[in-house]
């Protein structure tokens, strides 16, 4: 908690209420870019130098965006609210249970907590420890991180999709 963070996953997300449509875009986390203050660093750099204020600043100004408003979810608020939603319906291959595997063990042992583990590839349902892990990783044959931000991008949208299907009441 005292000590500072970069950014793990950041995300532009453009609503057209018009339209009811959702633009989600992945920004990478190791591009290049000028953090004011710090000359040329990673992107996700910017939020341990200066919180998300100091990253959406960045962000703004290196992809001439107009960023509005912002949320931070931290690890284990992505994995309450992925679990919220009942987990979400995953299509993971042998190397990702793997590598997802050694991180599941970690957040748990973490916490003291029994793990659950993520028994065998295929398509399965997830919890939100295990989605929110599964999302994160990026060796072990995972498709460094580009491999990342599609699997950020599969949770999200597994989420998206299951709180389709909820009634208002459920979604509250």
């Amino acid at each position: 908690p005292d000590e500072p963070t970069r950014s793990d996953c950041m995300m532009v997300m453009s609503v057209n209420a018009d339209t009811g449509t959702i633009k989600l875009i992945s920004l990478m986390r190791d591009s290049e870019v000028e953090i004011e203050g710090h000359g040329t660093q990673k992107l996700c750099h910017a939020y341990s130098y200066g919180g998300p204020e100091l990253a959406i600043k960045t962000i703004t100004q290196t992809f001439d965006l107009n960023i509005p408003d912002y949320a931070a979810v931290n690890f284990v608020q992505m994995a309450n609210l992925i679990g919220e939603v009942g987990g979400v319906a995953i299509d993971v291959s042998e190397a990702e249970r793997v590598e997802a595997n050694k991180y599941i063990k970690e957040y748990y042992e973490s916490f003291d907590m029994e793990p659950e583990l993520i028994e065998e590839a295929g398509y399965q349902h997830l919890n939100g420890i295990q989605a929110m892990t599964y999302a994160r990783i990026r060796k072990g044959g995972t498709g460094d991180d580009w491999g990342r931000v599609e699997r950020q991008s599969i949770v999200l949208e597994a989420m998206f999709e299951t709180v389709q299907d909820k009634s208002i009441t459920e979604l509250v």
